[in-house]
């Protein structure tokens, strides 16, 4: 089950059935929960062709264009983090010169 035409399948399915919430915290769940069953798993076999090993999916990003708010998180941590681009904007983080931002999603002192 971890073939594209596959996972399609199972994320149009599941969308249906999303819950109507108007929290976007909540409704980010539903949607991550939503694009994890059609993530491939570490390790998982490339069933359509064995000489090319594996294709995991390694992390899962969304955004909520209203509220600005974007979300990513990494498949090996039960973490995921939310950005919240309206402050950046307003703390000047987007302007011309401003220093680059990042974020190592790997270190565990950011949940």
């Amino acid at each position: 089950d971890v073939t594209s035409e596959e996972r399609f399948v199972r994320l149009s399915y599941f969308l249906r059935f999303i819950p109507k919430v108007h929290d976007t915290i909540v409704m980010a769940g539903h949607l991550r929960s939503i694009i994890m069953s059609a993530a491939v798993p570490q390790g998982a076999p490339d069933s359509d062709d064995p000489a090319h090993g594996v294709y995991p999916t390694w992390w899962v990003s969304l955004i909520d264009f209203r509220q600005q708010i974007y979300y990513w998180g990494g498949t090996l941590q039960p973490n995921f983090l939310w950005i919240d681009l309206n402050r950046l904007a307003r703390d000047g983080r987007f302007d011309e010169g401003s220093p680059t931002l990042s974020l190592n999603p790997r270190q565990r002192t950011l949940a």
